[in-house]
């Protein structure tokens, strides 16, 4: 996936969508030890992030990213703040900065990648 089509498919959510989004990505953070593979892959992008100077280019990203989340609750009549959107819109905003890092993360970010896959299939449905 690459950050213009997660952005797309952000977009395009309905609240339905948002729901179900929220509950998978929720699911892949219901151990200690998930959230410790979390942790440990946010290093590796930041890390990674640094080392290549594209920092700002990922914090762009993730903004948009949010922002997608964010139009599209707001298209599909969710009132803002919304506790779901936001927990959605801070996860893929993750996922985008983690996009920005690309090759530089490949094969060392699985809990990540798994998450961009859940973000496509939702997306797309």
């Amino acid at each position: 996936m690459t950050l213009d089509e997660l952005l797309q498919g952000l977009r395009s959510l309905d609240a339905a969508g948002i729901a179900t989004l929220r509950e998978r990505l929720a699911a892949a953070h219901r151990t200690v030890a998930d959230e410790v593979d979390a942790w440990g892959e946010l290093i590796t992008v930041d890390a990674a992030l640094r080392r290549h100077g594209r920092s700002r280019e990922a914090a762009i990203a993730a903004h948009r990213a949010a922002q997608a989340v964010r139009t599209a609750a707001v298209a599909a009549g969710i009132a803002l703040p919304d506790p779901e959107v936001t927990r959605v819109a801070r996860e893929v905003a993750v996922l985008a900065r983690a996009l920005v890092a690309g090759d530089l993360v490949t094969g060392r970010c699985p809990h990540l990648a798994s998450e961009c896959e859940t973000v496509a299939r939702v997306a797309v449905a």
